[in-house]
């Protein structure tokens, strides 16, 4: 009797349960960039202010100069590959390919991070692939910062300085400390400025001052206790999606019919609009 082919079956059912599982527990930042699918580099358009002029009766229309720019991303590639022996699914109460998969959503989802995270604070390229740093008046602080009510108000400012649209949908990026200072914040804390149901099923208001607050621990460090946080629009970052997560589950016969876990995806970022990015320089405590 032929014995059939389930490979497919399990093939399919893994990436459906990895994407679910990237979408829950992975990338806490790829929600809050602009998403564009394109098959290798590409292009984002860059849109000037424009000036409203006078008009003349009778005269001539008058041209309004517009400043038209690009950043452009390019995708790399990623994977996570592992080797499960027949024996151990065999042998184990639960089949480890689970906790695998688990983990590489929670692998993807951490590189997602790692890509915009380092669009939102390093170089990016014009459309002729010429560096453009990240620029000096959109970062605040300094070695001796320390992440106070009265910091994080000047980060405030500084998108409405730039004209930033005040109902536009922010985020802020914080490590544990930052978090651990947020809960020492009376205006973060008490129910006379916020809502403490959050506080009572999350351990933070995750919606405060319009951000959403976000901790994680790839902010990069700047030296001993000094790191840099993030606060952005979903308007700064652009993220280039060249080929989402797919997986690969196959019977290994040079690995002894090992089951072969594979995923992998490709993507790049850049950051589009400096204005909605600011780098908040802290030193922790």
């Amino acid at each position: 009797m032929a014995v059939a082919d389930l490979s497919p079956i399990y093939q399919r059912d893994y990436e459906a349960n990895l994407r679910s599982l990237s979408q829950q527990r992975g990338s806490k930042l790829r929600q809050y960039c602009i998403e564009r699918n394109a098959p290798d580099m590409h292009l984002w358009d860059r849109i000037g202010a424009l000036t409203s002029v006078a008009r003349t009766a009778g005269g001539a229309t008058a041209d309004t100069a517009v400043a038209l720019t690009r950043r452009r991303s390019k995708p790399s590639s990623f994977e996570v590959s592992n080797l499960v022996d027949p024996d151990n699914i065999a042998q184990a109460t639960q089949d480890p390919r689970s906790d695998i998969l688990r983990e590489h959503a929670n692998a993807h989802g951490r590189k997602f991070d790692d890509i915009i995270l380092t669009a939102a604070l390093g170089s990016t390229e014009d459309e002729a692939g010429a560096p453009t740093v990240f620029p000096v008046g959109q970062g605040l602080g300094g070695v001796a910062q320390a992440f106070d009510f009265n910091f994080i108000t000047s980060v405030n400012e500084k998108f409405w300085a730039n004209n930033v649209p005040q109902d536009e949908e922010k985020v802020f990026i914080i490590r544990p400390n930052g978090a651990k200072k947020l809960l020492q914040l009376t205006q973060a804390t008490s129910t006379d400025y916020v809502m403490a149901q959050a506080l009572a099923s999350r351990g933070i208001v995750e919606n405060w001052l319009g951000y959403t607050w976000i901790v994680s621990n790839l902010l990069p460090n700047v030296a001993g206790l000094q790191y840099y946080y993030v606060a952005m629009t979903k308007r700064a970052i652009g993220l280039h999606i060249t080929k989402d997560i797919w997986t690969r589950v196959t019977e290994s016969s040079e690995k002894s019919y090992a089951w072969r876990i594979y995923s992998a995806f490709a993507a790049g970022a850049t950051r589009i609009e400096d204005e909605h990015v600011v780098r908040a320089h802290v030193l922790e405590s």
